[in-house]
């Protein structure tokens, strides 16, 4: 157990700390420090399966899959189409310890993180790479698989 405390204690000084505070090359070469005044953000990547139904007016996809800082999770999914055109794709990330809500905007490759609950409440945002690939059976139920890349930022 001390063991697991100290290597947890080594990724956080080697991963968080140096996000702290960062620097920026202004346009005449000199640094500008900018802070993030007691905000970190850590790598937040993976990867769910699951099924996916396409009824008419909407999409709905529900499965499981793991996360980094999540684990094991349930992860379901949602897009209103039809009459309503370019509505984002909204996902919730489900663990036993919280929530983390995200979207994804219409053409976009990139998702946004909302808000989370749970011990995820102090999540502020995060942003990445996010990829969603579904395969119909020729009905309206199908197989959708789906990655995500990025960070996520706490307060």
């Amino acid at each position: 157990m001390r063991r697991k405390f100290i290597i947890a204690l080594l990724i956080l000084a080697v991963a968080v700390f140096p996000l702290t505070a960062t620097c920026t090359l202004a346009a005449d070469g000199t640094q500008q420090p900018t802070h993030t005044y007691g905000r970190f953000a850590l790598p937040f990547a993976g990867s769910f399966s699951g099924k996916s139904l396409s009824p008419p007016g909407g999409i709905s996809d529900t499965g499981t899959g793991v996360f980094m800082w999540c684990g094991w999770s349930k992860v379901t999914g949602h897009q209103t189409t039809g009459t309503q055109f370019n509505q984002p794709y909204y996902m919730t990330i489900t663990t036993l310890k919280g929530t983390i809500s995200l979207q994804v905007q219409p053409g976009s490759t990139t998702y946004q993180i909302d808000k989370g609950t749970g011990c995820f409440a102090n999540v502020v945002g995060g942003s990445g790479h996010f990829s969603l690939h579904r395969s119909s059976t020729g009905t309206v139920t199908g197989t959708v698989t789906g990655y995500l890349d990025g960070t996520i930022v706490f307060a």
